[in-house]
């Protein structure tokens, strides 16, 4: 069925040959990925987003939009209501976010062309048989993971939209939005649809790279010769996911207000520009009370370079980039984009400390 994405990948991972090196390369990447650690953080992280994005982000979001329509006159773009909007959403999508997840991990494709193997060169199921299924196993988690996440993060967005249009279509009063909304969600364009799946793809940080980011996985995937190996594969196995969170946390930095500054001079920043504003004001109010937090000795950073120093508090149980409960210290370094964004505000007080 040429119109059944999964059964195609499915198709096209199977019938690709396999060689010695795409075994060795497939079994090397499935045990990076096989730390319950990893899978921790992957699930803290699509967490971390899919809450900020609703309970922070987008009601400052609406809010900056409120303050602009005010002050320049013009008609809102966006809307006070889109905030429980979102979060039905949210609740709406988590048993298709399970169905997602589900068909993920049993046929180890995305329903959401989401994928942790960024590689257009790595054979996929390189390994046939129950092995490969085995050993294939931690990927597969990841993308499940990852897919529960995209369902719920695409509903969430799909809820707010379809309220945003009723409320421009001119429908007042719960029953009258509520009606449009349904009839919206039962027929929504193309531009929604697409504009979910993108959000949800960027917060689980499984966003296509440009066209800079595209070479250095191909620089990344080179083979030598004819031996079928591409030994900077190894080194840099993971490339998109890295990008995408150093992005990401970039964004809920004040140097972003530079960035949307410079857009808004070229005339670049569109209707959403209140939506991208809200990602840096409420990253340097998060960095802000981390700040506090780290003078107040709850949150650590990177700690002192000079290795007797960090001996000396490692010795003391002090571990870096982590939240201190009483004695004991528990990481965050793993937990993105708050790790980003905690961690640059704890070195900047150490930083300033020292």
């Amino acid at each position: 069925d040429p119109n059944d994405i999964v059964a195609l990948n499915r198709f096209v991972r199977q019938s690709a040959k396999a060689t010695t090196a795409d075994k060795v390369y497939e079994a090397y990447l499935m045990g990076l990925m096989s730390s319950g650690a990893t899978h921790l953080g992957n699930f803290g992280s699509n967490f971390m987003t899919t809450l900020t994005r609703t309970l922070i982000e987008r009601p400052i979001g609406v809010t900056l939009e409120a303050g602009r329509a005010i002050a320049t006159g013009t008609a809102r773009r966006a809307f006070f209501g889109e905030v429980p909007a979102e979060l039905v959403g949210m609740g709406r999508g988590i048993p298709d976010g399970v169905r997602a997840g589900l068909e993920a991990l049993r046929t180890g494709v995305s329903r959401f062309r989401a994928d942790k193997i960024e590689s257009t060169s790595v054979v996929r199921e390189a390994i046939k048989g129950k092995l490969g299924e085995v050993i294939r196993t931690p990927g597969r988690m990841l993308i499940a993971a990852d897919d529960f996440f995209n369902a719920i993060n695409q509903s969430a967005n799909m809820n707010a939209l379809a309220y945003r249009q009723a409320v421009k279509d001119g429908k007042r009063g719960a029953e009258a939005i509520s009606k449009r909304m349904t009839d919206i969600l039962m027929n929504p364009t193309d531009e929604m649809i697409g504009l979910s799946r993108n959000e949800a793809l960027y917060r689980t940080f499984n966003r296509e790279l440009g066209e800079f980011g595209n070479k250095i996985i191909n620089l990344a995937n080179t083979k030598i010769g004819g031996t079928g190996v591409a030994p900077l594969r190894y080194v840099t196995p993971f490339l998109r996911t890295p990008m995408n969170i150093a992005k990401y946390g970039l964004e809920r930095t004040p140097l972003n207000f530079l960035r949307l500054g410079y857009k808004q001079i070229v005339g670049q920043l569109g209707d959403d520009a209140a939506e991208e504003l809200a990602k840096p004001v409420a990253g340097t109010m998060i960095m802000f009370s981390a700040f506090e937090f780290a003078k107040a000795g709850f949150i650590t950073g990177g700690g002192p370079k000079n290795p007797a120093q960090r001996q000396a508090l490692r010795t003391s149980g002090w571990q870096p980039y982590s939240i201190k409960l009483g004695n004991q210290y528990l990481s965050y370094g793993r937990v993105e984009p708050i790790a980003t964004v905690v961690g640059l505000a704890a070195d900047a007080f150490e930083l300033w400390d020292n």
